[in-house]
């Protein structure tokens, strides 16, 4: 089925939109409490705008608005998107846990496929639309020009609060780097933000399954909250019974995984180009060993990326790759390219390669830097 299809079999959406002999009715009123009709909304509006606002307000208008949405429209805007969900309509997800814990594993790329959607995700060039707000008419106005620009030739940002890559700027993620790495990995064990429910990560689906062809991969999110309850029964002995444990302290790249069982899943889904597949949790953590099973014990310990960055102090890219993306888009004028470079060279990561004054290869082992005290260049 269609994303609208598949959104109508949830109760309450036929208030929303419905199905009619020329395609599609949608209305809406004001965004809050629409849930998968926001995300689809949002998609419509990158071609058409059929949503009434008042600049004078913080919210959409409260007058509702019809559109007629052809099947042709549909296909256009969607791609032929299919849904498939094997879970009784339980995928209409909100998570009990406060900042659960997630495990995303995708089908190893080539570092060209790797840097293509690099290019097309970093962080930094959204952070410097957003930064460069305090600066002089000019220069917002080259850098907001030039965002349009790379935004018209594949740009697609991180449509998600929740699954970034950012390698280049000091942003509100937790973790450095991302989902996808410069080697062609694909994986990541982390924590979402609060309270996290399908209407804030389902255009994240959607944008894996339309525009990255290249993109397969599987996400389980638990209902951990934070950390596995092993690893918290050990903090809690340590810290208020006063028990001493040597797990307290030990992340997942310091100590193997612990399993995660189909009581402790969420919400599993897999993506590949045109699917998105939500899973049971038996599915769902089978498919995640699949993908899992493409990688090293070593290169599975880093997708605990954080952990992984804070004890070896590696860092995967340099100004030389962000150099490279720039060009992708066919380079940018020097004010903003200059602008650029400097916030990366201001956030930590570009600092931590300053202090060293080097320039570093991508994947030349014997050149990586390890920035911890006292350490030189190896």
């Amino acid at each position: 089925m269609n994303i609208l299809e598949w959104a109508l079999n949830h109760k309450g959406m036929e208030e929303f939109f419905q199905k009619t002999e020329k395609g599609w009715l949608i209305k809406t009123e004001c965004c809050d409490g629409l849930w998968v009709m926001d995300c689809v909304i949002d998609y419509f509006m990158e071609e058409q705008d059929f949503r009434s606002y008042d600049p004078e307000a913080m919210c959409p208008a409260q007058k509702t608005c019809e559109r007629d949405v052809s099947e042709e429209e549909l296909q256009k805007i969607f791609g032929g998107l299919t849904v498939i969900d094997d879970t009784d309509g339980k995928a209409r997800w909100t998570s009990e846990a406060k900042e659960p814990y997630f495990r995303l594993r995708g089908r190893r790329l080539s570092e060209e496929q790797a840097f293509e959607i690099l290019a097309r995700t970093e962080h930094i060039f959204e952070r410097a639309v957003w930064e460069v707000q305090q600066e002089g008419d000019a220069l917002k106005k080259a850098v907001e020009e030039w965002y349009e620009k790379i935004r018209r030739n594949g740009y697609e940002g991180n449509p998600s609060l929740f699954f970034f890559n950012d390698y280049f700027s000091d942003s509100i993620v937790r973790y450095i780097g991302g989902y996808v790495w410069p080697d062609g990995r694909v994986g990541l064990n982390e924590v979402m933000y609060k309270y996290p429910f399908m209407d804030e990560i389902l255009d994240q689906f959607m944008d894996w399954a339309m525009k990255y062809p290249c993109l397969e991969l599987v996400l389980v999110i638990t209902k951990w909250d934070c950390m596995s309850p092993m690893r918290y029964k050990a903090s809690v002995l340590d810290s208020l019974e006063h028990i001493p444990n040597p797990d307290r302290d030990l992340d997942e790249y310091q100590k193997p995984y612990e399993p995660i069982t189909a009581e402790d899943v969420d919400c599993a889904v897999e993506i590949k180009p045109g699917l998105i597949h939500f899973l049971t949790p038996e599915e769902g953590l089978k498919k995640l060993a699949e993908y899992d099973q493409q990688y090293t014990e070593e290169e599975r310990r880093q997708f605990a990326s954080d952990a992984y960055h804070s004890h070896t102090k590696v860092r995967e890219l340099n100004r030389d790759y962000l150099m490279r993306i720039i060009e992708y888009y066919g380079g940018a004028p020097d004010p903003v390219k200059d602008y650029i470079l400097r916030l990366y060279e201001q956030s930590e990561r570009g600092k931590a390669w300053q202090a060293l004054g080097t320039s570093i290869g991508l994947h030349e082992e014997k050149n990586r830097v390890m920035l911890e005290a006292g350490e030189e260049e190896s």
